[in-house]
Parts: structure tokens; sequence; C-alpha cells
């Protein structure tokens, strides 16, 4: 999905994405109030793209912040009411069901989070021999997310230093005693990746680049860990390569597909020995 622009901002069937995600939102709740962060460069043509395509929604435009926790954090300075709702402006297909049962769930749970199965076969390499997994020990978490506001503000109140590598560790302890899940992959920015299967946890440093756009990073990481998994690579060798694939992304301007030789080339060079 080459671009030069934010991926929120590509065209479908002639509207850009992030218009056809407000409007099938405010179709199911034409009473909320709607707030969109976007990288500070990019809120004058948004505004732009609103008069061009007729968008008259009443909604609020906030400048995000360097990764997504620090966009929805900021967001949630402005946002009233009991419940917040937060979903990704490139995904808006989202059905009328999946917005109600997110809403509804939340009257008896503090958040409600969408996923879905894995339908893929999977397996898992150790050393030169692979096995086959259990899928149903996973799931491929999706958008729309909803909470209550009051408890995520508080949530979100404890900015993390990540020098504090005892109270990070907690952390994800305290996550999995919650989740229940088999393996926790952390994406930390400029400090690299966390990994944690069982007793077994890596962390893992980010590769020296020349920084040009972070848009579809995040993506990027998730899709190639995901791909990872499915072939059967343990967590380490999972976090390694997507680790390696959302800093070459972020080498390009805009969104960009990641390059199969390009990473198969630096995989090479940066794991040789691994």
């Amino acid at each position: 999905m080459g671009a030069d622009v934010p991926k929120q901002f590509l065209l479908l069937c002639g509207r850009p994405i992030l218009i056809h995600t407000l409007e099938r939102l405010h179709g199911f709740a034409p009473k909320a109030q709607f707030i969109i962060t976007l990288p500070e460069e990019w809120k004058q043509e948004w505004q732009q793209l609103c008069t061009k395509h007729n968008c008259d929604i009443k909604h609020e435009v906030i400048s995000g912040g360097k990764e997504r926790f620090n966009s929805v954090k900021k967001a949630l300075e402005h946002c009233s009411g009991n419940n917040v709702l937060i979903h990704d402006g490139v995904r808006p297909l989202v059905s009328k069901d999946c917005f109600e049962r997110a809403l509804d769930s939340v009257k008896s749970n503090v958040a409600s989070i969408p996923f879905v199965a894995i339908n893929e076969s999977m397996r898992r390499l150790e050393g030169e021999q692979n096995h086959a997994v259990n899928r149903d020990e996973y799931l491929i978490i999706q958008t729309p997310q909803c909470f209550h506001l009051k408890e995520l503000k508080e949530g979100m109140k404890s900015d993390f230093d990540f020098k504090d590598f005892h109270l990070f560790e907690q952390a994800v302890i305290d996550l999995e005693s919650e989740l229940k899940n088999k393996i926790t992959f952390v994406t930390l920015s400029e400090q690299g990746v966390y990994v944690k299967e069982g007793i077994q946890r890596e962390h893992l440093s980010a590769h020296l680049r020349d920084i040009a756009d972070v848009s579809g990073a995040g993506d990027t990481v998730i899709a190639v860990a995901t791909a990872c998994l499915a072939a059967g690579l343990s967590s380490v060798q999972m976090a390694n390569i997507a680790n390696i694939a959302g800093g070459l992304v972020c080498e390009s301007s805009g969104v960009v597909a990641i390059e199969k030789d390009l990473l198969l080339e630096e995989v090479e060079n940066q794991l040789n020995g691994h």
C-alpha cells in the first residue's frame, strides 16, 4: 500500500478512508462525541479533505503523540461521558453488531475488546525441529475497544520509564494474570521490543535507523509477527524479525509495504549467529 500520505487519507471509492470511518461511526451513534488524532502537519490537509468531500460531521481534531498510546492519552483529556470507544481510523467496515456489543459489554465489565479466532494452521519452530501448536490458544485483537472512561484515564496516568525494568516486568506479569495469554509481545518505540513466553523473556534493542516516517510501523510489526508465528518460529525469533521489519519501514516516507528481499537480507545481516 505504498503512498506519500497517511493511510487514513488514501481513497476508498473516491473518498478518504477516515471519512468513511467517521461517517460509519456517526451513523451508529449520531449524538456521540468524536475526537480524531492526527499528526500536526496533516491537520490542515484533513480540514481541506472534509470540505472537498462534504463531510460536515461535528468532531474535534487534536495532534497525536509519538505512539498510539500517547495519542490515546491526549485524546482522553478531551473526552466526556461515562464510556469511551477507541477505534482505528483505517477500519471503516466495522459492523453495527460489533459496535453495539462493545457498548453493551461495558455495562457489566470495565473493558470490552473484540477478537477473532485464527483459522490458519500454526507450527512452532525449535531449532531444526517444528511441531503443531494449538491455534485456539491465540487470538487476533481488533477494534473498536470500549472502556469505562474514568478507569481508563486512571490506568493511563502512569507514564512508564523503561529504565525501571522491574516495574515493567511486574506490569507484564499483572497483564498475563488477567489475560491468561501464552506469549506477551510489547513494542517499545526507540527502546526496541520485549517478548516473554513462560519463564523465557528477551528485551531486544532497536536497530539504528534514519527515521523518515513512522506511519504503518505498528501494523508492519504485528503483520510480520503473526506471519512468523504462523510459520512456526519461536517467540524470540518472531520478535527479532518483527523488530527489524518495523524499523525498515520507518526509513521510507508514507505508508509502504515491507519488501521481502530487503527484509530477508536485513534479517541475515542483523541476526547472523542468532
